[in-house]
């Protein structure tokens, strides 16, 4: 399964070599639209991870192909619905002591977020709303087995070539399986992306979160380079990026991990 992972990660960043000339303007414009959570680019990002030095022992490892269809809902002349459903397969092994192997669907994420259209003064946008987690794992080792939900937010500013912003959501379960453990989940991740004229984007961000019934959180920190190109008139957006984790749990990912990304846009 872990072959199936790479070898479709390959082909997509592959791609690239079959890219046709289009305005570097107008790629340059869409770019830094896809570097903006809130922007009205209906897109299909594929993030292929690699995390490995999983558990006590460092002896676990974990491939994964992380899918979020974002699409911008347009409510009215003054609102956009943002709505972002997270889902990814997995495969991984040695995570615990005698744990073994697991592949299949984790939990899906969804957050809907209602974001004003008009730009605040310094190309500053923000949206508010709520995200649920579905307990649609196929292993208890994929899924927290428990329903949950709670506040969302993003606030996003855009300047010239830069784009920067703040994306979070705090969760609380609300039902689910008794024998596991409640979820209060903190999620952060700030970024920095800087697009060029020729359609590529440099970005620093971090996914951390904080666990706060297990009083334990994950603090990596990211770099990303992606470019968007165009196959037979289809905007896809390619690259990868390298992370490294400054703080995990003791059962958590250590040291450095890999992505390969790809992303459709449909402008």
């Amino acid at each position: 399964m872990k072959s199936r992972i790479l070898l479709a990660a390959a082909g997509a960043l592959g791609g690239l070599a079959f890219a046709g000339g289009s305005s570097a303007q107008s790629d340059e414009g869409l770019a830094r639209q896809l570097a903006n959570p809130l922007a009205p680019v209906a897109r299909i990002p594929i993030n292929f991870d690699w995390d490995r030095n999983i558990g006590i022992r460092r002896e676990g490892e974990r491939f994964s192909a992380n899918v979020a269809p974002t699409l911008a809902i347009d409510l009215n002349r003054d609102y956009d619905l943002v709505s972002r459903t997270e889902v990814a397969v997995v495969s991984q092994s040695d995570v615990a002591p005698g744990a073994g192997n697991q592949f299949g669907v984790g939990d899906v994420l969804q957050t809907l977020l209602l974001a004003p259209k008009l730009e605040f003064e310094g190309g500053v946008r923000y949206g508010a709303g709520a995200a649920f987690l579905l307990p649609t794992g196929t292993d208890s080792r994929l899924g927290a087995e428990k329903w949950a939900l709670g506040p969302a937010g993003a606030l996003i500013k855009q300047q010239d070539a830069w784009t920067f912003g703040v994306q979070g959501s705090h969760i609380w379960s609300v039902s689910g399986e008794n024998s596991r453990r409640a979820i209060t989940l903190t999620s952060v991740t700030p970024f920095a992306a800087y697009t060029t004229r020729d359609a590529w984007t440099f970005s620093l961000s971090s996914e951390s979160n904080f666990d706060w019934e297990g009083k334990r959180g994950t603090l990596p920190v990211s770099l990303g380079a992606n470019k968007l190109v165009r196959m037979n008139g289809q905007a896809v957006l390619l690259g990868g990026g390298v992370r490294y984790y400054l703080d995990s749990p003791e059962t958590g990912p250590h040291g450095f991990a890999f992505r390969l990304s790809v992303t459709f846009a449909f402008p």
